[in-house]
């Protein structure tokens, strides 16, 4: 994809750029804008990602909000798209309203004639852009954030809302969180989607937690005298469908992967409580923290990751092979303590190959011979996908009277028996 540089500045050692392209989601030029912090070569940077309001274009913010000094500060790109196509053969609202049309895209890509052909802002967002920024700027998008304000705190509520595995964090000033329930989102959504509410629910970010859509957390700033703010905004919707929606499942993975401390005689303290820490304190500050929320569900769980290492070692893995042991013993412990109202288990994987699932920089192709294959009685290294299922199996009514325990997912390795020839 190419792109043409229609500005240029410095600001706060970094560079403000204006830049236009022609877009396939759209079919029209869009202009957005890049502010890019100064940067050693071939670093990649955090972006943070921006979605104006109502009759904005890129330059409401590009000239009016003082980002850059913060951006420059923390190496942070930011992005400022459009809120429409525009050019001609572009429809606009057929009265010249400010909240329809040209301006007022609201992030969705229209199925209603005759807007359908070049109102795909959805698409444009969230697949065309993303990957010419990341391909034509140093950004790196395995870190990423995205904000907005009104219209664009809806944009940047709903698009987080459905891709939660894509931002780090996900904020809003003002935002329209109910667009199915106030006159400007009802508006919107008619003309660009039709009749169909199913649809609507989709682009609707009270309606997409009500149906089960989560991130970790969502941080919304809404003034009280907005002049907007009872008829349009109506945040305490948003408050009340997080409220309600509690949480139903925590799974504690987030530890030192490395297990090996070394000949125990030369291993520090500060080792030792590195994976302590990580493991064992990491989990009981997470279990602590949500068990508030969890007794407020009916059949919440609790699952921990733990590992075969608590059951069988390596030489000089002592400090890994406790911390898992202690996530086995916190896992009795908290099903006796928490029980019934919260089932926990725990996941103890084998051998998982994650190469080709970490983030970019670090993926790898697994490379397996025979014998490590065919020393898993099914024939195969373990996958990432083998301990997502038993989780979700451990979460589920189907496993309502299991609890306390200890499920080892390793092909069955830790089952056979291995002699020294």
């Amino acid at each position: 994809m190419s792109i043409e540089t229609v500005s240029t500045a410095r600001a706060f050692g970094g560079t403000q750029g204006v830049y236009r392209h022609a877009s396939a989601a759209t079919g029209t030029d869009m202009t957005f804008s890049v502010f890019v912090p100064d940067h050693p070569a071939g670093a990649r940077l955090p972006v943070v990602w921006y979605l104006s309001g109502l009759t904005c274009t890129h330059a409401n913010v590009t000239e009016k909000g003082e980002y850059r000094r913060a951006c420059a500060e923390h190496g942070l790109i930011l992005v400022a798209p459009d809120t429409s196509p525009r050019g001609e053969g572009v429809p606009d609202d057929p009265d010249g309203a400010y909240d329809f049309g040209l301006g007022a895209g609201f992030y969705v890509d229209a199925t209603k004639a005759p807007f359908d052909r070049h109102y795909r802002m959805w698409s444009y967002v969230t697949e065309e852009l993303p990957a010419l920024i990341g391909e034509q700027f140093p950004a790196d998008m395995d870190r990423q954030s995205i904000m907005g304000h009104s219209m664009g705190g809806h944009g940047a509520l709903t698009i987080g809302l459905r891709h939660p595995d894509r931002f780090r964090a996900v904020s809003a000033f003002a935002p329209i969180v109910a667009p199915s329930q106030v006159p400007w989102g009802q508006k919107a959504l008619a003309g660009y989607l039709g009749d169909d509410r199913a649809a609507w629910r989709r682009h609707d970010a009270v309606a997409l937690i009500e149906d089960g859509a989560r991130v970790p957390e969502l941080l919304v700033d809404q003034g009280e005298a907005d002049n907007f703010l009872a008829e349009q905004l109506k945040p305490d919707l948003l408050a009340q469908a997080c409220e309600a929606a509690g949480i139903d499942l925590i799974v504690s993975n987030a530890g030192v992967a490395d297990p090996v401390i070394g000949p125990i005689e030369d291993a520090s303290l500060a080792d030792w409580r590195r994976w302590q820490d990580s493991h064992v304190t990491g989990a009981f500050l997470m279990v602590r923290g949500a068990v508030p929320r969890l007794r407020q569900r009916a059949g919440a769980s609790i699952v921990l990751i733990a590992s075969t290492r608590a059951l069988q070692s390596e030489p000089f893995c002592e400090g890994y092979a406790a911390a898992k042991g202690a996530l086995c013993g916190m896992t009795h412990a908290l099903a006796v303590s928490l029980g019934p109202a919260i089932r926990v288990n725990a996941v103890l994987p084998g051998w998982i190959e994650t190469g080709p699932w970490q983030k970019a920089s670090a993926r790898a192709k697994p490379e397996h011979r025979a014998v490590d294959r065919d020393q898993h009685p099914v024939g195969r290294v373990g996958e990432p996908r083998d301990i997502a299922a038993t989780v979700v199996w451990l979460a589920s009514e189907g496993a309502g009277f299991v609890t306390g325990q200890q499920i080892v997912v390793d092909g069955g390795m830790t089952r056979r028996m291995i002699y020294a020839e």
